[in-house]
């Protein structure tokens, strides 16, 4: 089950409040104020879940699981020149094919950048984030959608001050 799945239940069902879920953790604040009976409650409602869900949504987890990579692709330019000298303009992720982030693209968890400003937005990095997205990862820096990239121009501009970086694959 998601987080997120098991989030609707426990409030639904057993009254739990969550405090924050991302794509597979709850966080669940336990304060001063809390008593011994509301933490059994929590234990019993994750207990009951758990045994009511069986391992009917393992294959889910593990097509998630052998899907969550990461994949480097180019530097066309430094960083620092991508994200402090260009404006930029935002694109819808499928439209950013072959264009160069002026941003970094996290998805969370892990919390490790997949793009970072001045690095080719391929078409496999395209499908990753949007599996992730399906699957409701949350994705710092993709906003609604919508990719920050390099204008055309800013690229040029860059290209013909010497300032792109040539045949560096990481």
């Amino acid at each position: 089950m998601t987080a997120k799945e098991i989030e609707h239940i426990l409030s639904n069902k057993y009254n739990i409040q969550i405090e924050k879920t991302t794509f597979n953790t709850l966080s669940v604040l336990i304060t001063i104020g809390a008593t011994q009976s509301k933490i059994n409650r929590l234990y019993f409602a994750l207990e009951n879940i758990e045994k009511s869900s069986g391992n009917a949504n393992g294959q889910s987890k593990g097509k998630i699981l052998n899907h969550f990579k990461l994949t480097l692709s180019p530097m066309k330019f430094r960083p620092r020149y991508a994200f402090f000298y260009c404006s930029g303009e935002k694109l819808m992720l499928r439209e950013a094919k072959n264009r160069i982030s002026t941003a970094m693209i996290v998805p969370y968890p892990p919390g490790i950048p997949l793009l970072v400003p001045g690095q080719l937005i391929t078409e496999e990095i395209i499908e990753i984030l949007e599996f992730y997205r399906d699957y409701g990862v949350e994705i710092h820096g993709l906003n609604n959608g919508e990719i920050s990239v390099m204008k055309k121009s800013e690229e040029e501009e860059l290209t013909r001050r010497g300032i792109d970086i040539k045949d560096v694959q990481f």
